[in-house]
């Protein structure tokens, strides 16, 4: 299963629950598997991190509907070392990924089973047909023996 840095960062936060995880060990753990937000982008995945990991410093501001979660880099950077739990949100989203990836491989077992069936279902008629002409033929041999 390929994960994009979102569906890994929720993982590791999920594996994370009970004791929670600092945004810069995240970090390490996403670099070990060649994740690493880097440019405007790294400024962005930070600010959601503390939107899917919840740190009471930061949670009640960076959600506040009247900023608008407008936050600058400088006030984050403060906190990357304390831990962090991952939100309801954030847990509800990783499952909801693993329930359509699970989708995806029902899907495809459902496909593969369904084309089994209508190779299987060929070769019955096949045989029905071959099993029909035979029948047919040992009649026609039998009518012409017993007119002889």
């Amino acid at each position: 299963m390929d994960k994009n840095i979102y569906i890994q960062a929720l993982e590791i936060g999920t594996k994370n629950m009970t004791n929670g995880i600092s945004y810069n060990e995240l970090l390490e753990k996403l670099n070990a598997f060649g994740l690493k937000p880097h440019g405007e982008f790294q400024k962005y995945f930070h600010l959601w991190f503390y939107k899917k990991f919840y740190y009471p410093a930061l949670f009640r501001y960076i959600n506040l509907p009247s900023n608008g979660g407008a936050v600058e880099e400088n006030e984050l950077e403060g906190h990357d070392n304390q831990f962090a739990i991952l939100t309801a949100e954030g847990y509800t989203e990783y499952l909801d990924f693993l329930k359509l990836e699970q989708a995806k491989i029902d899907t495809q077992r459902a496909h593969e089973l369904s084309m089994t069936a209508i190779k299987w279902s060929r070769i019955a008629v096949y045989i029905s047909a071959g099993m029909a002409l035979i029948q047919i033929l040992l009649q026609l041999f039998q009518s012409n023996n017993s007119c002889h």
